[in-house]
């Protein structure tokens, strides 16, 4: 019911950072947001700094935002909140939640990403996980005045990004950590405007993770990249970023920490991710056993005539790849797929970087279709 209530959308936009933010403020205006006296003057002042701080290091995404405030009338102290989530210098989290959400914040965290290595090279799946109460899920296709064209995941802050695959064969996906704040937390850049500036800016997963260790993080974060030759994964805190790369041709993230730099900065590791991280491990590895052996095999015992990239992808190991990450990703017994407040799986997405492919299932993979689509710069993203 859920699903049939969301506000699930597929669009394109272009141009100039200003023509952005007009476009987006045409489809989504920002009402679920928190208003300037809800707001106390350290949260206010806090993102403010957090704007002066992404002007410097990417001015588009603060025009673009600055954009969408105008055309919504929404005033900047309130436009704003969407750069620093509510977040001060002194802050555990971000905006307070009323208590049942808190709960399920605690104990469910889940988002999940894999990768393996094929002759296409890699083959990605993911699932977004998070509370039913986010009701804005928009697929964008966005071509911007300079920078990267690109399809992804839009949550509802503005400008920002969750997931997606830029013209260049660079996808990015993003997992919460529960970490220990920083002693002191300084102005910087939240998750999905990290990933929205790598989409634009960045060609391969090595060039979005040194971007992504330059930036100051306002939250703990796993940044999954891969490309169209290999995968890493960014373990992001506000004090430190580590980087961990493919072992035998699989890569697996989901929310914790794997590198020692980094996990001594965890709090909690939230209960089930170890175990979908290992399922996906183990699946993945199943799956290129499956390709390597004589005759290719068929990665997945899925009898779904509509499985993705059965009709679409040149290579018939490719698309039984693409078919195998996707029955990974509708698993129940972990689970993989959620269907609990808190870690209720929002969309999911399958990728091949090097094909510039990718498809996206409104609502848990369980039960919907993956609906293909294609990046290119100077064409809307084809579906079918």
């Amino acid at each position: 019911m859920q699903e049939k209530t969301a506000d699930y959308r597929q669009y394109s936009i272009s141009g100039s950072p200003d023509r952005l933010g007009q476009a987006l403020a045409s489809r989504h205006g920002g009402v679920e947001r928190p208003r300037r006296h809800e707001l106390t003057a350290e949260q206010i002042a806090f993102s403010h700094a957090c704007a002066k701080e992404a002007r410097l290091i990417y001015p588009p995404l603060v025009e673009e935002l600055e954009a969408w405030a105008d055309a919504s009338s929404v005033p900047l102290d309130e436009a704003y909140f969407y750069l620093s989530v509510g977040m001060t210098e002194t802050s555990r989290q971000g905006r307070s939640r009323a208590p049942s959400t808190l709960v399920a914040a605690q104990e469910n965290r889940q988002c999940s990403t894999v990768g393996l290595m094929t002759g296409q090279g890699p083959v990605v799946g993911r699932n977004f996980d998070l509370f039913y109460r986010v009701r804005i899920r928009h697929q964008i296709t966005t071509e911007p005045e300079t920078g990267f064209a690109h399809v992804g995941m839009y949550d509802g802050l503005v400008s920002g990004r969750t997931d997606g695959l830029n013209e260049k064969g660079l996808f990015v996906s993003l997992h919460t950590v529960r970490s220990k704040p920083p002693e002191r937390r300084k102005p910087g850049l939240f998750c999905v405007h990290i990933a929205r500036i790598v989409l634009e800016t960045c060609s391969t997963a090595e060039e979005a993770a040194a971007r992504i260790a330059l930036m100051p993080h306002l939250a703990s974060y796993n940044y999954f990249l891969a490309d169209s030759d290999g995968m890493l994964v960014v373990e992001a805190h506000p004090d430190r970023v580590r980087m961990r790369a493919a072992d035998g041709g699989v890569l697996a993230c989901a929310n914790h920490y794997i590198h020692p730099d980094t996990v001594a900065l965890m709090r909690a590791v939230p209960p089930k991710s170890h175990a979908r991280q290992e399922f996906l491990t183990e699946g993945a590895r199943r799956i290129l056993e499956t390709l390597e052996s004589p005759g290719g095999g068929d990665a997945t015992t899925s009898q779904d005539p509509k499985r993705p990239g059965k009709d679409s992808l040149p290579e018939a190991s490719t698309a039984s790849a693409v078919s195998g990450v996707a029955s990974l990703m509708r698993d129940h017994t972990v689970p993989v797929c959620g269907h609990a407040d808190g870690m209720a799986t929002l969309w999911s997405s399958v990728a091949v970087p090097r094909l510039g492919w990718i498809a996206f299932s409104r609502g848990a993979p369980c039960r919907n279709n993956y609906i293909e689509t294609r990046i290119s710069k100077g064409c809307e993203a084809a579906t079918g």
